[in-house]
This record gives C-alpha cells, sequence and structure tokens, in this order.
C-alpha cells in the first residue's frame, strides 16, 4: 500500500504499447480518484471498444462473480 500512495504513478511504456492501450491504462490507475474513469466510461473507451469481439457484459458478469457480500469481506 506503501508504493501505490508514495511512488509515481505506473505507466506502461508508449514505446512498446498502442497509444489507446497506455491511454487506457493511465486512465485506469490515476491516482487521484476525481481524474480516474469510472468503470462505465473505462467500458467506452476506444481501447476496448476496438477489440474484435469485445462484449461489456462478459466483463460487468466477471466483476460482480468477483465481489462478495460485505459481511463476507468484514470477516475475512
Amino acid at each position: 500500500m506503501k508504493i501505490i500512495v508514495e511512488e509515481p504513478q505506473l505507466k506502461l511504456s508508449d514505446e512498446q504499447f498502442s497509444p489507446q492501450l497506455v491511454d487506457f491504462v493511465n486512465k485506469c490507475l490515476n491516482k487521484m480518484p476525481a481524474l480516474r474513469l469510472s468503470g462505465q466510461h473505462l467500458l467506452s473507451h476506444p481501447f476496448l471498444q476496438s477489440q474484435p469481439g469485445f462484449d461489456p457484459s462478459v466483463i460487468s458478469q466477471m466483476v460482480m462473480s468477483r465481489q462478495r457480500p460485505a459481511h463476507e469481506t468484514m470477516d475475512s
């Protein structure tokens, strides 16, 4: 947690990855919550939209299947 708070934001190399992927990851990992895109906005990001066969409902299902009820999270 200390690294997340104190170190610079992680960034992909724009020499190795497409500009759309770099932008998507930057928007996912922005340290300032007010500047971080919501899940809904990320699902409509050009990087994801450009992927063949992209289906946002699959991602939504994956996220929902990994969420535990609040009482399970507190007990863990």
